[in-house]
């Protein structure tokens, strides 16, 4: 519990020691009395340094929490239980796997968690839509958007559900989903409860005080939060590139309108100019055969004249 609070970094660095109380398969009352978080070291431990403080904090809590937990777990829990697992992945584990490898170990999780607490792997998403409060604990688990299947959730919706589970329902925890108990019908949701366990106790307990909240509202996680900006800035520049594409085009596209422009002007005024220059031919050959025609009409009325002489 104290790495997952840690973790979550809705807390400044911190070191803790919680002394808690829980029954153990054989009915037997279990004492966990450390919990400081694994990445910050501590030479020795509050237990050792306080060995008489803990023994009687101890005894004192023996007579204090025994009989509550029983009366709780004989009116709450199942007469069989099974195992509800824990979600494997945390808030670091996230950014380290893909979304594809995401989507499969909550679809994975799911089943198992839903199969755990009502022996059954087909799970009734319209009916978790619709009344959350009959399959897991609302006041532990708080989502922006109905749940679903998986593969029917956005990207964003597939990672604020790995947030959470990874924040509220990984490694000391009772896990997820939670068959009704008596409370839930009278419309109080339900109060999840200790798995079944072969193994002795983790170094932090499975169940909370009984007459606790099992754990604080999960806000949105700041990485979450982080990745929605990313992803919002990425989109931003993705516009912003493809309006600058649009535009290198449309300057190119006039670019050639320009050059085919002046290719025409240019067609037209050697077509001018070879106009003018037939024109001229034109008027040269006739002011030519203008006179050779005078000439010849010349050297007749000469001839015409000489003969008339003779």
């Amino acid at each position: 519990m104290a790495d997952n609070l840690h973790a979550s970094r809705r807390f400044r660095p911190f070191v803790a020691t919680m002394v808690m109380a829980w029954l153990n398969e054989d009915g037997k009352v279990i004492f966990e009395t450390e919990a400081v978080p694994d990445d910050i070291g501590v030479p020795e431990t509050f237990k050792k340094l306080n060995e008489s403080l803990v023994k009687k904090t101890l005894d004192v809590m023996y007579v204090w929490a025994e009989e509550p937990l029983k009366e709780y777990l004989s009116t709450h829990e199942a007469p069989t239980r099974r195992v509800s697992p824990v979600f494997p992945l945390s808030m670091e584990d996230l950014d380290d796997r893909s979304h594809k490898a995401i989507v499969q170990t909550l679809t994975d999780y799911l089943v198992a968690s839903f199969d755990a607490a009502f022996d059954s792997r087909e799970i009734p998403w319209e009916d978790i839509a619709t009344e959350p409060e009959h399959y897991y604990d609302v006041t532990r688990f708080e989502f922006n958007f109905p749940l679903a299947e998986v593969a029917d959730l956005s990207r964003a919706q597939v990672y604020e559900l790995a947030a959470v589970l990874a924040a509220g329902a990984g490694t000391g925890t009772s896990g997820f989903f939670h068959a009704p108990t008596p409370s839930s019908h009278a419309g109080s949701p339900t109060r999840p409860h200790s798995p079944p366990s072969d193994t002795p106790p983790p170094c932090t307990p499975r169940s909370p005080r009984p007459h606790t909240p099992t754990g604080p509202r999960t806000p949105r996680p700041e990485a979450y939060l982080e990745r929605e900006a990313e992803a919002a800035r990425l989109k931003r520049e993705a516009e912003e590139v493809a309006r600058l594409k649009r535009e290198a085009e449309e300057a190119a596209h006039l670019k050639r309108e320009v050059e085919e422009a002046a290719r025409l002007k240019c067609e037209a005024e050697e077509a001018a100019r070879l106009k003018r220059e037939a024109e001229e031919a034109a008027r040269l050959k006739r002011e030519a055969d203008e006179a050779a025609c005078l000439k010849h009409e010349a050297e007749e009325a000469a001839r015409l004249k000489r003969e008339a002489e003779e």
